[in-house]
């Protein structure tokens, strides 16, 4: 028995499959930029998806979409209310961080990351302005970061040193 034949009775024939349609691309495609658009940073910039990320955002969401649509769970049951945009942002930066391999505990150089680690006097939001890679003698890998804010005319390193597990990754990327 086939996944598609589950769940139907022997004597039915599987249930026909159709592509997106004309309307359903447009308006998933609508949908997407208005979520983009709502994205917006802390301090008011938009959200931004790397190239690389957005053709594969697009398409799952459209692919999400279209089966909202069709199974008939995307009802006016909140029509006209938008959602917050923390929660816009917070879920693109799950797939932001997910895709990029941040969500295992490896934040890029020149991404905004939340330090929680020993010296609380720092705690809070910096940039990865570098990140030394040592492999130790058991074979395992240690990464240290060093965090830094934005003067408006440069990085100003604030904590060095850091280890992996102080970090977390958030989905801003420095763009100047």
């Amino acid at each position: 028995m086939t996944l598609t034949q589950l769940g139907t009775a022997s004597d039915e024939q599987p249930e026909e499959r159709q592509d997106l349609s004309e309307h359903e691309d447009e308006q998933s495609e609508a949908a997407f930029a208005a979520v983009l658009r709502d994205a917006v940073l802390p301090d008011g910039t938009p959200y931004y998806l790397p190239e690389e990320l957005h053709s594969a955002a697009r398409s799952l969401f459209r692919v999400g979409w279209v089966y909202g649509v069709r199974s008939g769970h995307t009802g006016p049951a909140l029509a006209n209310v938008r959602l917050p945009v923390s929660a816009v942002r917070d879920r693109l930066g799950e797939v932001v961080a997910a895709a990029l391999g941040t969500g295992l505990g490896r934040s890029r150089v020149l991404q905004k990351v939340s330090y929680h680690g020993s010296l609380r006097e720092h705690h809070g939001r910096y940039w990865v302005t570098g990140i030394e890679e040592r492999v130790t003698p058991f074979g395992c890998v240690v990464l240290k970061y060093e965090l830094s804010t934005w003067t408006g005319a440069g990085f100003r390193c604030v904590v060095s040193n850091v280890n992996a597990r102080s970090v977390s990754g958030l989905p801003e990327y420095f763009d100047r």
